[in-house]
């Protein structure tokens, strides 16, 4: 690659990370016997009783608007596993990736979204290093703009 496209992808990944949506409030969980109508960006709902919760359902945090299923039940798979810490935060493990739509890709630790990167010849160091370390949502090459 010619020293002028490093120069030219390395000013767009900043330009880029300037104008990601910045992190947003901390994730907390809400216990409730049924789902909502509307999401709330901030919350994860665990649907069940004081026994326990079936499932969480979250709004994507990518802001697509969908609404996204973690299933909690034992012997159904895919499964998820609900920490929470001292603190009062909340995790869920294994990472959320979704295969249609956004195709949001992200860990949900201390109630705060993690996105992960995108395996990309195409996206630059920059990209790279701000992805993990700024909380914003890592661009697609077909994400970027020209």
């Amino acid at each position: 690659m010619r020293w002028s496209e490093r120069l030219w992808n390395w000013l767009g990944g900043i330009y880029r990370h300037l104008q990601a949506p910045k992190p947003t409030a901390p994730i907390t969980a809400v216990l409730v016997e049924d789902l909502p109508e509307t999401l709330d960006h901030d919350q994860l709902y665990l649907v069940g009783n004081q026994e326990g919760a079936a499932f969480a359902a979250m709004r994507c945090p990518c802001d697509c608007g969908a609404a996204l299923h973690m299933n909690l039940s034992h012997g159904v798979y895919p499964l998820w596993t609900l920490t929470t810490h001292e603190n009062g935060a909340i995790s869920l493990s294994p990472s959320i990736w979704r295969t249609v739509g956004c195709q949001s890709h992200f860990f949900l630790r201390r109630g705060s979204v993690v996105w992960c990167t995108v395996p990309s010849s195409t996206m630059s160091w920059f990209d790279a290093i701000f992805s993990r370390t700024s909380g914003d949502r890592p661009r697609r090459h077909q994400d970027r703009e020209a």
